[in-house]
């Protein structure tokens, strides 16, 4: 079902629902087009997933900018914070969508599964596709409709698979190295994990990660791991310090306080007292 909102000065935006599933793995419940007006803020929690491609102006989310060509994901249970720059607000197409394989296929198109802002060459082609769903489109029963929306879902996959398998094939090893830890800092991962993903000898991926970025692998990813866990002690104030530490990957809250005690010079209970306002 089409929708406008554009009378709604606040909100002028254009979208397509479903409610009709083709399958419980992966389908699509949206797709829509906004253009913000200024000031325009935003902070919530979904249930879905979305995909965002941005094709003019400029913004944040999650405190990460973004511009046109850009792109942002928004995923299940975490807070987000929207906000459209006062001068040049953006405009953005997107797809939302839900199932059980939804998580797994953005993982496949190498996304973090993390409300994110990300760089994508395709992006106008993700918003053409997009756009087709909207204009000049009258399904003639639901089920076409939700068709013609997954396959849209399914387009713009393909259109990430391909950049990515372009990325990857040009990426250094030290690289590829510093990808997975950034999407995956949250697992339980090792040297020897990392190992193991990319067939290298330990002391190879030490090597060339430190000789490219003056530090080890491991401690790349222990001083991610305290970056996150110091913006989720800040945004999120009811998560406790056990759930914090679980959410960066330790599964002993107390190691992880003594861990943040010693990069930060403070416990995780005083860093929140500290900044708190």
């Amino acid at each position: 079902m089409l929708i406008s909102s554009l009378s709604n000065e606040k909100l002028p935006h254009l979208y397509r629902s479903t409610s009709f599933r083709l399958s419980d793995d992966l389908h699509v419940l949206e797709t829509g087009h906004l253009c913000a007006p200024k000031g325009f803020r935003q902070v919530m929690k979904r249930d879905v997933f979305l995909l965002q491609y941005i094709t003019q102006g400029y913004g944040k989310f999650c405190e990460n900018e973004f511009t046109a060509g850009n792109g942002y994901l928004a995923v299940p249970n975490e807070l987000e914070h929207i906000v459209a720059e006062d001068s040049t607000p953006y405009e953005v197409f997107w797809i939302m969508f839900s199932g059980s394989k939804a998580q797994d296929a953005l993982e496949k198109c190498d996304l973090s599964c993390h409300n994110s802002v990300f760089a994508f060459e395709n992006t106008k082609a993700c918003a053409d596709i997009i756009n087709s769903t909207l204009s000049n489109f009258q399904p003639t029963n639901e089920r076409e409709e939700a068709a013609v929306l997954n396959a849209a879902l399914y387009r713009i996959l393909a259109l990430h698979f391909a950049e990515l398998r372009s990325a990857i094939s040009s990426d250094t090893i030290s690289q590829k190295v510093m990808r997975f830890i950034r999407e995956n800092y949250y697992e339980n991962i090792s040297i020897q994990t990392i190992a193991a993903q990319f067939n290298y000898s330990r002391n190879y991926i030490y090597a060339r990660f430190k000789e490219d970025y003056g530090l080890s692998p491991q401690e790349f990813l222990l001083n991610l791991r305290i970056e996150k866990a110091k913006q989720l002690l800040l945004k999120e104030r009811t998560l406790s310090i056990k759930d914090v530490a679980l959410s960066v990957g330790y599964t002993d809250s107390l190691y992880f306080s003594r861990l943040f005690h010693r990069k930060v010079g403070i416990s995780p209970k005083d860093f929140i007292k500290t900044n708190a306002q």
